[in-house]
């Protein structure tokens, strides 16, 4: 039996691309993103290319997701991230840092929680991994509410990665 991955933020960019390595080895892929045509053109790779096109930024997004999986997770990659408009930090926008919130650390905590078990029911130990970038431990001018974000989510894949160490499931982080 093919064991199965989920990845966010599988439209475009590292997402795609995990996509298409999890073909070359053999996965079922769960491919979710906001852009439906995009992950259209991702499904006429393979019929082991399942799409659930969703915004995981909000609550909806992340139970239409878990509303439509019935089967186990080997692999969840966490891998959609939002930098919107590159600021000063002195003028960012509410909106624009609880979008990145929303997207970069939210679903590692609430799409994680509402797919454990999908994940306890993997074939071996199953994996979560954590995509992100330096942005999480070092500050970059000009995308300080990028960079918070980004720690948020670090902080929520260590957590998730204590609470879940005699889980059987096994949490990795890529920061």
């Amino acid at each position: 039996m093919h064991k199965t991955i989920l990845i966010t933020g599988a439209s475009s960019g590292i997402g795609s691309a995990c996509v298409k390595q999890a073909l070359a080895c053999n996965l079922n892929i769960i491919a979710t993103a906001r852009n439906q045509n995009k992950l259209q053109t991702l499904e006429k790779l393979s019929s082991s290319i399942q799409i659930i096109p969703a915004d995981i930024s909000t609550q909806r997004g992340r139970e239409k997701i878990c509303n439509a999986i019935n089967q186990p997770i080997d692999f969840l990659l966490h891998n959609a991230a939002r930098l919107d408009v590159p600021e000063k930090f002195k003028d960012v926008k509410l909106a624009d840092f609880q979008n990145c919130i929303a997207t970069n650390a939210e679903p590692i905590i609430f799409l994680t929680k509402g797919l454990l078990n999908n994940l306890k029911q993997a074939q071996d130990k199953a994996r979560i991994i954590s995509m992100s970038s330096g942005a999480a431990k070092q500050i970059i001018a000009g995308i300080g509410h990028y960079c918070v974000s980004k720690a948020a989510g670090l902080m929520a894949n260590q957590m998730l990665k204590a609470e879940l160490e005699n889980s059987g499931i096994l949490v990795n982080d890529y920061f």
